[in-house]
């Protein structure tokens, strides 16, 4: 039964997503669990910031999907800290996190059966269907094409390793569908979906023409939400060397074991924890983060004021962001996901806003709850981040990003549309009203 809480919104969005809603969610964990894939790695490759944040990004979004994983790879010592990683070496430090996620999933260092293997940068590997996965900078490429793809990584610049990271998480759910339809009995959906790859072609330089990968002090953050969105910002923060922040979260929450599918700072035994109490313990000497046991409302709002000059968003209710942007804060980012894509928007005084962006509140049911799986919760909290570390170089007109997670082996991966004047607006905002007949523009996205 803990397996199946754990697992509950992933198995959720699955069936959804590719079974029609027909398959039975204890079946598609089961499914997941009987999946294993393998993940190679030598010592050359790494010795780089980005080689060990590839693997790192992809073991934790494979390993919260209840997939199980043998870990090929040395014993090295980890080149950041990046909690919730416990041990100061790789492969120890992974080991350890991975037997505290999902109850009964398989973690291991020995090779003995796996439904596929990635391969991480040149490393040495005789599997002939191997999947080859090399990033540097802002690009990644994973594919079974040794030559074309197995490239050594180097370098310190995490943005392309963490796509690569969250690419190979894709794949391995791909991987998983054949077992899933084994256990579950039931047929895959009739209808068209992208391709996750291999192979995958990722330049984030499409989607942000000049994220600041160097050194910085990002100052003050508030972060409304102590949720998954939250928990990816916060994990592609602790990769970037030598940037230092202090963040305020906000969140009165509790962890709970049906969060740790997509939370990348928690672990299963951190369940009853309150979220904010897990994500402290996630500060490094570069990244100080204090929670606040409060939700941003009208009722709060007093007390939670003044607001910090830079406020990150990924709260699942909608008039909470309105309540935001209310305050006016001279940068604002909210990131929200539905079951398919990962979304980010970027919002100044005097141009469109969190209103425009976002002006339809969720409906659900009474006692529902939403789907969620890993890599597409991380795609919205690293859009987050490339957003507001393009801002630092040259603030950018109100822009709406999109990533399509279950598609990026496809060349339409992503997609960018600067927000519109005039929009429909919950807020009724200043950009709003000069133009009020122009078309209205929406999202019914939500953070998970």
């Amino acid at each position: 039964m803990s397996t199946e809480l754990a697992l509950s919104r992933t198995t959720r969005l699955i069936n959804e997503a590719l079974f029609d809603s027909a398959a039975e969610e204890s079946a598609i964990a089961a499914g997941l669990l009987a999946t294993t894939v393998r993940l190679v790695a030598d010592k050359p490759n790494m010795s780089s910031r980005s080689g060990q944040a590839a693997l790192v990004c992809a073991f934790q979004l494979i390993a919260r999907m209840g997939i199980g994983i043998e870990l090929i790879v040395p014993e090295v010592p980890l080149l950041a800290e990046i909690p919730p990683l416990a041990a100061p070496t790789l492969r120890a430090g992974l080991l350890n996190l991975g037997h505290d996620l999902i109850p009964g999933a398989t973690v291991r260092n020995e090779a003995e059966h796996a439904d596929a293997t990635f391969v991480f940068g040149d490393s040495p590997c005789e599997d002939p269907d191997a999947i080859y996965v090399t990033a540097n900078g802002l690009r990644c490429r994973l594919a079974r094409d040794r030559a074309r793809a197995g490239l050594r990584i180097t370098g310190n610049a995490p943005i392309g390793a963490l796509a690569a990271g969250a690419a190979a998480a894709a794949i391995a759910l791909e991987t998983a569908v054949p077992h899933i339809a084994d256990a579950t009995g039931a047929c895959c959906s009739a209808r068209p979906r992208p391709s996750p790859g291999p192979p995958v072609d990722i330049d984030m330089a499409e989607l942000f023409p000049s994220p600041s990968e160097r050194p910085m002090s990002l100052g003050d953050i508030d972060a409304i939400s102590a949720g998954a969105i939250t928990n990816a910002f916060i994990f592609t923060l602790l990769w970037l060397p030598e940037t230092t922040a202090e963040m305020r979260v906000l969140d009165n929450d509790y962890g709970e074991l049906s969060n740790v599918n997509r939370n990348t700072q928690q672990r299963a035994s951190d369940e009853g924890k309150p979220k904010i109490t897990i994500l402290e313990s996630s500060s490094t000497s570069t990244l100080k983060i204090a929670g606040v046991n409060k939700r941003f409302n009208k009722d709060t709002r007093n007390e939670l004021l003044p607001l910090a000059k830079r406020i990150v968003v990924g709260v699942d209710d909608i008039p909470a962001r309105w309540w935001i942007q209310e305050e006016w804060p001279a940068n604002l980012y909210v990131a929200a996901t539905s079951n398919h894509e990962a979304i980010v928007t970027n919002h100044h005084p005097g141009e469109p806003c969190a209103g425009c962006a976002h002006p339809h509140p969720l409906e659900l049911a009474e006692g529902e709850f939403i789907p969620t799986i890993s890599f597409v919760s991380f795609w919205a909290g690293l859009l987050q981040a490339c957003a507001l570390l393009t801002d630092t170089t040259k603030p950018e007109r109100a822009t709406r990003r999109t990533v399509y997670p279950f598609g990026l082996g496809e060349k339409q991966w992503s997609r960018t549309a600067v927000l519109p004047a005039g929009a429909h607006c919950a807020i009724s905002c200043p950009s709003s009203r000069p133009s009020a007949d122009m078309p209205g523009y929406a999202t019914h996205a939500r953070d998970r």
